[in-house]
């Protein structure tokens, strides 16, 4: 029955090669701000992602929605159980630190968008809610041409990116991969160019952009195996090593946090914070202003670097041997691969 329903959905899509557009979606039917069933609501302090959420709830009994073939394709609230999101606490207590960090920031949009409803929709179909928000943050499309856009633009201001949004029918379809097809978007709608030719059964794919791993994991609910932008933040091992004058001299020069990992090394960000715990303030504030190069103590930088990741192996020895003692299932396998994939960045930088 849902393999006839997602046929229908798509029986009108042909065959397309390189260069060509493989879809085009005119603006009128992307469900936005401006979208009639939308505008009959009107909620003060809630973001443009809760607002459209509420009023899909809103909707929801209307069996004359104009989108409600395309909602009939939609995940079910099963199929967001992969996202971090819907997991217990527990679970999420497992989550590498950086991911929690995301996770955190994800709850606290929610929960700002929850509070600004004022009780408009009741308590009783807060999970329909939190359906249609997570609904919302795994398929909309950064879009502008809306009212509320425009106005801003006119007064030569710009919206938040996270209020830039669409839902597009058809073009969510497309799952994530390094490279894929590519979007373009104007005033009349979105159209999906395809980046080179595919086989007859082969799943076109577009790039959502340039993402981690965790990024993708808690925003869309699922990792890839290969993923040549993957990397992963230190903050949770650096920041508790700093004193407060190491900590107030970064934070002065706008190198405090945002320390990153991947399978080449560690950012420049990471280096200047590993020198500033056993270089003199005086000649921390010289090699920040271009004064002192700092080579002779490259060596002890990377041996600090090497100290710090080789503890964090450690530390994930430790998690990945209590995943084997869990129950299998697909939270344990997720976790077990992310946890195993931070593991091999740490061991690609000790092999260098």
């Amino acid at each position: 029955m849902l393999e006839q329903v997602h046929a229908n959905f798509r029986e009108w899509a042909d065959g397309r090669g390189k260069a060509e557009t493989l879809i085009s979606v005119p603006a009128s039917t992307l469900i936005t701000l401006d979208s009639k069933f939308v505008q009959e609501n009107k909620f003060k302090d809630c973001s443009v992602h809760g607002t459209v959420a509420a009023s899909l709830v809103l909707n929801h009994g209307n069996s004359e929605r104009v989108y409600k073939a395309w909602e009939s394709v939609w995940p079910t609230v099963a199929d967001l159980q992969s996202m971090p999101f819907t997991w217990s606490s527990k679970q999420q207590d497992h989550l590498p630190p950086p991911v929690q960090v995301l996770l955190k920031h994800q709850r606290s949009k929610f929960d700002r968008d929850w509070l600004a409803l004022d009780g408009r929709i009741p308590e009783t179909l807060k999970d329909l809610y939190q359906y249609y928000w997570l609904i919302i943050n795994t398929r909309c499309f950064y879009w502008t041409h809306f009212k509320k856009a425009k106005e801003a633009a006119r007064k030569g201001k710009t919206l938040a990116r996270d209020d830039c949004m669409a839902l597009c029918p058809f073009a969510d379809y497309l799952n994530h991969a390094d490279e894929g097809c590519t979007f373009h978007y104007d005033t009349k709608g979105i159209t999906v160019v395809c980046d080179r030719d595919y086989a007859a059964g082969e799943e076109v794919v577009v790039s959502y952009g340039t993402h981690s791993n965790d990024y993708l994991l808690v925003e869309y609910g699922f990792i890839l195996a290969e993923n040549k932008d993957d990397d992963t933040k230190l903050d949770h091992l650096i920041l508790p090593m700093l004193t407060k004058s190491q900590t107030n001299l970064l934070e002065q020069h706008n190198y405090l946090g945002d320390y990153t990992l991947d399978r080449k090394g560690v950012c420049y960000r990471t280096q200047v914070a590993l020198r500033s715990t056993f270089t003199t303030a005086k000649k921390m504030e010289q090699f920040l202003a271009g004064e002192w190069d700092g080579e002779k103590d490259n060596a002890r930088v990377n041996a600090k670097r090497n100290s710090i990741l080789e503890k964090f192996q450690g530390e994930i020895e430790l998690k990945l041997a209590e995943f084997v003692e869990m129950e299998d299932s697909a939270v344990v396998n997720t976790l077990n691969t992310r946890w195993g994939q931070v593991f091999a960045m740490i061991e690609a930088v000790l092999g260098q």
